[in-house]
């Protein structure tokens, strides 16, 4: 899943949770569950980018997908604060809410950059075998669709509309 409908939903669980512990927990929960739901994601092969001779090209154009898909979840989330500004007081608890929702992924990121190292190959093999194969749906792996595309903007309005109430 991109960054916008993890980020968005982690920010309505934190603005809507008061309890740090339960805004982890339910910050990563959310993680895994919209991962099984069928997705588009930016299909770049991260572990395999240090062995491509355009590494450092092609690793700076994700870098900028990444930048982009985070500051539009940013922008959203900062139009609906400034329009309804009802979040006073609770911005740590929404910063808490988005880092543990894509937490899994910002690791997975790490991970995957450094698979190739001996140091880290036998954890990145197992943290990216459970990441793609046991997290996501097997539709995803197989063939992800405008149909993931369409599931990312319904969770992103969903989270948008628990924001908004």
């Amino acid at each position: 899943m991109i960054i916008t409908p993890h980020l968005l939903v982690g920010a309505a669980i934190g603005a809507k949770t008061h309890n740090l512990g339960l805004i982890i927990i339910l910050g990563l929960l959310s993680h895994l569950i919209l991962d099984k739901i069928p997705h588009w994601d930016y299909g770049e092969k991260l572990e395999k980018l240090p062995h491509d001779k355009f590494f450092v090209k092609n690793l700076m154009i994700l870098f900028l997908k990444i930048a982009l898909d985070g500051c539009a979840g940013l922008i959203i989330l900062s139009i609906i604060i400034w329009q309804k500004n009802i979040f006073a007081g609770k911005e740590l608890y929404i910063l808490i809410g988005i880092l543990s929702s894509l937490f899994p992924d910002f690791v997975l990121g790490i991970v995957k950059l450094l698979a190739h190292t001996n140091k880290f190959k036998n954890f990145s093999e197992k943290y990216i075998g459970f990441h793609d194969y046991s997290l996501h749906s097997p539709r995803h792996i197989k063939k992800p669709s405008l149909l993931g595309l369409g599931t990312e903007i319904l969770i992103s309005l969903v989270a948008v509309t628990i924001l908004l109430l």
